[in-house]
C-alpha cells in the first residue's frame, strides 16, 4: 500500500497500466483523491445502480467492480456546486456507495489482490463476501427481511423482479467495499476496539455509525470503556424507529 496517499488522484492510478476508462464525464474525476473518495468528499452519487450501470455501458451481463468504475468515470457529472463560480455553498459531505466502490477499486490494485483477501491479511478474517441471490448464501447466513421487489440488477434491461434483499436492490459481488460483506456483530464490535466506528484513525469513544441494505440493518458505537454492535437482519422500520429502538438496548447495558 506504499504506492497510495490520501492525495493521490484515484482515476488516474486506477487508470495506469490498464485499458483506459475512456473520456471522463467531468474533467475534475481525475481530481479526486483517495482521502476524498474515504470521506464522502467526492461527491459521487449516493447508490449504486447496476441496471444504468449496465445499459449506459452496453454490456449484457452483470456489472463488475471495473465496470462500477468505468461507469462513474465516464458518465458521473459532478455538481455543479464544486464550481467555484457556480456561487453554491459546498455541503461538507455526501455519502456515496458509489465512490467506496471506486475505492474498493483502488485497494485492490495496489494491494494486488481482491478486497477481502487484503482485510483478511491487514484487518480482520472475519467477514466474508456475500452473495446476491439466496441460494449462494454462506453456511449458517441468516436470511434477510424486506417485503419489497425490484427490477432484476443482474441482467441489464431485464424485466424480472426480484426480492430486494436478494437481486432487487444491488449486487453483493462488485460491491465488497460498500457494503457487500457478512460478518458478525461480535467481529464489528471487536473492530471497534482497534479503529473509528466513523472517519479515519484508531479508536472513537464517543462516535456511532449505522448503515442498511434492504434487508439488514446494523450500529456500531465506541463508548468511554466498551465497543457495542448490533446487527439485525430486517430493515423494515423508518431508521429513526430503528436507531431509537437501540438507544434503548444501550441504555439497558450495565455499562458502569
Amino acid at each position: 500500500m506504499g504506492r497510495l496517499t490520501w492525495e493521490t488522484p484515484a482515476f488516474p492510478f486506477l487508470n495506469e497500466g490498464l485499458p483506459p476508462l475512456g473520456p471522463p464525464a467531468d474533467v475534475g474525476m481525475d481530481t479526486i483523491t483517495v482521502g476524498e473518495l474515504l470521506d464522502h468528499k467526492a461527491f459521487l452519487q449516493h447508490g449504486i445502480d447496476n441496471r444504468a450501470v449496465g445499459i449506459t455501458l452496453n454490456i449484457n451481463h452483470a456489472p463488475t467492480l471495473r465496470n462500477l468504475v468505468e461507469y462513474t468515470y465516464r458518465d458521473q457529472r459532478l455538481p455543479r456546486f464544486l464550481d467555484p463560480g457556480a456561487g453554491f455553498q459546498i455541503p461538507r459531505e455526501h455519502y456515496s456507495n458509489l465512490g467506496y466502490a471506486v475505492l474498493t477499486a483502488v485497494v485492490e490494485k495496489a494491494a494486488r489482490e481482491d478486497f477481502v483477501s487484503f482485510l483478511h491479511r491487514e484487518v480482520t478474517s472475519e467477514v466474508w463476501q456475500g452473495r446476491t441471490l439466496k441460494s449462494g448464501a454462506l453456511p449458517g447466513e441468516v436470511s434477510y427481511d424486506d417485503p419489497h421487489t425490484g427490477l432484476t440488477q443482474l441482467i441489464p434491461g431485464g424485466d424480472q423482479m426480484l426480492p430486494m434483499a436478494y437481486g432487487g436492490g444491488f449486487i453483493l459481488e462488485n460491491s465488497a467495499g460498500a457494503g457487500g460483506l457478512v460478518s458478525t456483530a461480535l467481529a464489528i464490535a471487536r473492530l471497534g476496539t482497534r479503529f473509528a466506528v466513523w472517519g479515519r484513525g484508531g479508536r472513537s469513544p464517543g462516535t456511532s455509525r449505522s448503515g442498511d441494505f434492504s434487508g439488514t440493518w446494523a450500529w456500531a458505537q465506541s463508548l468511554a470503556n466498551i465497543d457495542i454492535a448490533f446487527m439485525f437482519n430486517r430493515s423494515v422500520e423508518s431508521r429513526d424507529e430503528k436507531e431509537a429502538f437501540v438507544r434503548r438496548l444501550i441504555a439497558t447495558l450495565p455499562l458502569a
